[in-house]
């Protein structure tokens, strides 16, 4: 893993926004173009929500449930 990849992993850990720019300001003092590609990233993953969609459509979705004309036999 690169310092970038390093960096945008350790801001995703704070979930604050004040708490995350002042990460990225100790962490990208020295290299400001860093801190823009990171920002960039953050936002990118912030606009893509989460990888599955909603945690709520787990709970929807359990053993039993219908989806059309089939029924969930197993969780996966």
């Amino acid at each position: 893993m690169n310092r970038e990849q390093e960096i945008f992993c350790a801001a995703l850990d704070r979930s604050r926004d004040e708490e995350r720019a002042a990460f990225l300001e100790e962490a990208c003092a020295t290299a400001p173009e860093v801190k823009e590609r990171v920002e960039a990233l953050l936002r990118a993953a912030s606009a893509a929500g989460g990888f599955l969609g909603d945690d709520d459509a787990a709970a929807r979705e359990s053993v039993g449930a219908r989806i059309g004309r089939y029924v969930l036999g197993e969780r996966l």
